[in-house]
């Protein structure tokens, strides 16, 4: 159904930290787009995530999908008054669509077996990415997969229409527009690589990503266009806007703005996290 070109990392930051907490319990509030997975080996933490909670022992892991309310208490060690923690920020996508964490049901504490060996692994990833010359970037790609299978091998998957036997069609399509993003497909045209009609294809298509055909091209041609701005030396704006088909700056920073609330020109000079 899937192959090796399917699963792509997009974000990955990691970090291991010491500090001293003067406030048992000091807490912290976000809602991320990211995964977080994240470790402490001296003191603990207690969380909640949505409508769950847990209480973790020391070296026992937390992970937490995107887009969940979160509420992080930090306890050091009783005995030091010192917390020692690791920490990686994952954003993993499938077919450039569709976030590795929709298909997944990450459980909000690791068993502790496993939360050694991701332990490690963070560890590892952060020593290796912090000073990656081109082998220690592929050597850091490698550890940042292997985490990745961890996640998935950890987490049952979710009621998808992805992840159903008739599926591949679906696979088929998201494989054409990833491919076509330059010159942007039309809804007849997916419907062929589909093998339905118009009508069959809109309806199913609707289904299983939640958007319209046409919505789901322009938000991917848009997100392609992001990650070329951030890239130095992808291009002024104009050439990037001609690059993924669009007509003219004008039309391009209309859609922009439609997909991700900012200008492509904001866009490229904020961090995107």
């Amino acid at each position: 159904m899937l192959d090796t070109s399917d699963l792509r990392l997009e974000f990955c930051e990691t970090g291991t930290v010491e500090r001293r907490v003067d406030i048992p319990g000091d807490v912290h509030h976000k809602v991320v787009p990211y995964i977080i997975v994240a470790q402490a080996w001296e003191g603990h933490y207690e969380l909640t995530a949505g409508a769950e909670a847990a209480r973790l022992a020391p070296g026992e892991c937390f992970l937490t999908p995107p887009g969940l309310p979160l509420a992080i208490r930090h306890f050091a060690d009783p005995g030091t008054g010192i917390m020692r923690f690791r920490w990686a920020h994952l954003k993993v996508t499938v077919l450039g669509g569709l976030d590795l964490a929709s298909l997944i049901r990450l459980p909000l504490r690791a068993p502790r077996a496993w939360s050694i060996e991701i332990g490690r692994i963070i560890a590892d990833l952060h020593r290796v990415r912090a000073g990656a010359d081109l082998a220690g970037a592929a050597r850091a790609n490698v550890l940042a997969f292997d985490l990745i299978t961890r996640l998935i091998e950890l987490s049952p998957p979710v009621e998808h229409p992805l992840l159903r036997g008739d599926a591949e069609r679906w696979w088929r399509v998201l494989r054409y527009i990833r491919k076509n993003l330059c010159e942007p497909p039309s809804v007849g045209q997916l419907a062929d690589v589909a093998h339905l009609s118009r009508s069959a294809f809109h309806t199913g298509f609707m289904h299983v990503m939640g958007v319209t055909p046409r919505r789901f091209v322009e938000q991917q041609r848009v997100k392609a266009a992001a990650e070329r701005l951030r890239v130095p030396g992808g291009g002024s704006i104009a050439e990037v806007a001609s690059h993924f088909g669009y007509h003219n700056a004008f039309h391009f920073s209309r859609s922009f703005k439609r997909v991700l609330g900012v200008s492509p020109r904001e866009y490229r000079v904020s961090r995107p996290w």
